[in-house]
């Protein structure tokens, strides 16, 4: 089911639990969800947004290092001596 709801706030404190409904039907109440790309969170932070894109950077750094070292072994094993 596509229909959820968030709840936004400031400060802190319990969240306390509703019975959301729609349509005779429950709605599942979320605590962040992702919106175009970005993480978009109740409470106003934005680490977990944050966090996804280090995350993403690390991993298509980790991919052209890789790359780099294959092309390395793929020069030295073409050498003529």
């Amino acid at each position: 089911e596509k229909t959820k709801i968030m709840r936004c706030r400031k400060g802190g404190g319990r969240w306390s639990k509703i019975g959301w409904r729609w349509e005779g039907k429950e709605l599942e109440e979320v605590r962040e969800f992702k919106y175009l790309g970005y993480i978009i969170r109740g409470n106003e932070e934005q680490d977990a947004h944050v966090k996804d894109r280090v995350r993403k950077g690390a991993t298509i750094l980790g991919k052209i290092w890789g790359l780099g070292n294959v092309w390395r072994r793929l020069g030295k094993e073409n050498m003529v001596v």
